[in-house]
């Protein structure tokens, strides 16, 4: 039998499947053939859909048998390098230039996501990306935002515009009061530094809410 790693050197990982890849993740100090069995197994539990194991959580990848906290983790954490990596690809080649684009740069990310988070793209002036930066990460409903630190990283970046994203994990992307509120208090801290706030974006799976879109910014 060919093991991962001989079909690798020869062939590149193109060659390997998806469960012959995360077994190479998950491997440790068992035999392949066991370590195989497991990524197929696991691949099989999630429909074979990458997005779905994506969405797994932490609680429910250890409810599988063998998949310990130290599996779960090494998998989480090579989809968190995935994510990362689209972000510098991205950030590194596209504009800020519609509602839609900054949907399309920010969806992999935000739309599977079973919490909120709020997010902060820092731009040049032709609306390229300097920075990208996580701002805060709060409950299933609502999350907090230091405007102290969101105006601190718009100056390290060196931005002239912000553009403001979080998700709803109910995937309902019409603006709360709160939504409404917390986009004042931020365009009117950002004016103060002549910095302006271009939109703020609500983002779901396959949906999204431009608050510029909708004349409300």
């Amino acid at each position: 039998m060919i093991r991962p790693q001989d079909s690798i050197w020869q062939e590149g990982f193109e060659s390997l499947s998806t469960s012959e890849l995360i077994a190479l993740l998950i491997k440790g100090n068992a035999p392949h053939w066991q370590a195989e069995l497991l990524g197929a197994q696991l691949m099989a539990k999630v429909g074979q859909n990458l997005a779905t194991l994506e969405r797994t959580s932490l609680a429910e990848l250890t409810a599988i048998k063998g998949i310990g906290r130290a599996k779960a983790l090494t998998i989480l954490a090579a989809f968190e390098l995935g994510r990362r990596r689209r972000h510098d690809v991205r950030r590194l080649t596209q504009k800020m230039e519609s509602s839609r684009s900054v949907y399309e740069f920010m969806r992999p990310s935000l739309g599977h996501l079973d919490h909120e988070e709020f997010w902060v793209l820092f731009l040049n002036a032709a609306h390229g990306v300097e920075g990208i930066s996580q701002l805060s990460k709060g409950g299933v409903t609502s999350t907090v935002v230091d405007l102290r630190l969101l105006i601190k990283k718009a100056l390290d970046y060196r931005a002239v515009a912000m553009i403001l994203i979080h998700n709803h994990p109910s995937g309902a992307v019409a603006p709360s009061e709160s939504d409404k509120k917390l986009t004042r208090r931020i365009t009117q801290a950002a004016q103060q530094m002549d910095l302006r706030v271009l939109d703020h974006l609500i983002v779901a799976e396959k949906d999204y809410f431009s608050f510029a879109d909708a004349q409300l910014i």
